[in-house]
C-alpha cells in the first residue's frame, strides 16, 4: 500500500473504544442533568401542593351559619334605640359552628358590600360563638320591597355562607 493510503486509512474515524467512552460519558451527563431538573421541579410542585391542601383543610374545619336576621327602624344613625324612627337597620347574627375560629372579612346585602355600624370588619368569631353585626341599610322607611334580602358572609379562608331573609 502506498503511504498516502495508509495515512488516510488511520485518520478516517475515532476508534471504537474512544467512541464508546464518549457516548457513555455523554449519556451519564445528560441523565444526571435530567434527574436534577426533575427533582427540583417536582419538589417545587410538591411544596406548593402541600401548602394548598393544608389551607383547604383549615377551610373545611371552618363552618359559619347565619342564625338570625332582624329588620327594624331606629331613632339614631348608629341603629340604637330600636322602635319608630327613620333609620332602617338590619341585625345579622352569625354563628361559628366549626372546629376553628373564623375571621369574617366581608358581608354583602343584595350583592353590595356593606360596612357594619358595629363591630368593624374583619372580626374573629371564636369556636361555638355568635356575633351580631348591625347595619344601617337605608333611610326613609323600608318601602314596599317584597323580594327577600340576599345576605352573604365571607371569611378570610374563602368560605361563604348565604341565605335569603324577608322583611316581614
Amino acid at each position: 500500500m502506498s503511504r498516502l493510503a495508509r495515512r488516510t486509512r488511520r485518520t478516517l474515524a475515532v476508534s471504537t473504544v474512544v467512541g464508546t467512552v464518549l457516548m457513555t460519558v455523554l449519556t451519564i451527563t445528560l441523565g444526571t442533568v435530567a434527574v436534577i431538573w426533575a427533582s427540583q421541579t417536582f419538589g417545587l410542585y410538591q411544596g406548593s401542593a402541600g401548602i394548598f391542601y393544608n389551607s383547604r383543610a383549615a377551610a373545611l374545619r371552618e363552618s359559619l351559619a347565619i342564625e338570625d336576621v332582624w329588620f327594624y327602624n331606629a331613632a339614631s344613625s348608629n341603629c340604637g334605640n330600636p322602635g319608630t324612627g327613620t333609620y332602617n337597620c338590619i341585625n345579622i347574627t352569625v354563628r361559628n359552628t366549626g372546629a376553628i375560629e373564623a375571621k369574617i372579612v366581608a358581608i354583602y346585602i343584595n350583592g353590595t358590600s356593606k360596612t357594619p355600624v358595629s363591630p368593624s370588619l374583619p372580626f374573629t368569631i371564636n369556636i361555638e360563638s355568635a356575633k351580631t353585626f348591625v347595619f344601617q341599610y337605608k333611610t326613609g322607611g323600608w318601602g314596599t320591597q317584597t323580594k327577600p334580602y340576599y345576605i352573604q358572609i365571607a371569611s378570610a379562608r374563602g368560605n361563604q355562607v348565604s341565605a335569603y331573609w324577608g322583611y316581614p
